[in-house]
Formats: structure tokens, sequence, C-alpha cells
């Protein structure tokens, strides 16, 4: 085991990826949050959604929810999506076989529900 970076704070548990080959956990620097995943940086953003994180099936791909400028994103292999008012439940979800992600979105953004 290496020692990592440390953060002025990790609000939630660790999530393993299904193959447990990979880990990202939400952390806190300064006032902003970013995720870790296998100890790459996220961009800041102002909070995370909880619960939100997910690896894809196949332990390949990788989702969250965020927000920043009081706007909500989804992030998919660290490309954010266009900014939103709101993304319903928040929460994106990978279908079995990895290709595809889906999650809650207002009707003004039906270009965003799903990848």
């Amino acid at each position: 085991m290496k020692n990592g970076k440390a953060y002025d704070g990790i609000e939630y548990p660790p999530v393993f990826g299904p193959d447990s080959k990979r880990l990202a956990n939400f952390a806190q620097t300064g006032l902003d949050w970013i995720v870790v995943i296998d100890g790459k940086e996220s961009p800041l953003y102002q909070g995370l959604i909880n619960n939100s994180f997910g690896f894809s099936p196949d332990s390949q791909r990788d989702a969250y929810a965020a927000y920043r400028r009081n706007k909500f994103v989804v992030v998919i292999d660290g490309n954010e999506s266009q900014e939103g008012e709101n993304f319903g439940a928040g929460v994106p979800a990978f279908s079995p076989e990895s290709r595809h992600v889906v999650w809650g979105a207002p009707f003004s953004l039906p270009d965003v529900a799903m990848y």
C-alpha cells in the first residue's frame, strides 16, 4: 500500500470498481470538492451529489454528478455535460454492457439525458 495525497476531508466512503482494480473517492480541498479516480483529480466543484459516483459494470468507465456556480453537471469519463438547473435524481447509471449512461434530466435539456 502506498501513501496518497492528504486532503482537507473525505466526505464519502471510497468506491471500488467491480473488478476491484479501480478506486474513487470524494475529497475536500479548501471549500471545494474533487473526485479522485485512481489517483487522478477532477476539476474543482462547489459540491458533489451524494451516492452519485459509479463505475460501469466492466470497470472501464465512470460517472458522477456535481455542481458549480449553482448549476448541475454530470461527468462521464472526465467529460462534463451541459450545465443545468436540475438533473432530476442526479445519479448516473450504466447499462449492463457499459455502453450507455442515463440520468434524470429536465425536459429543457433532452439532449443530455442519455449517452
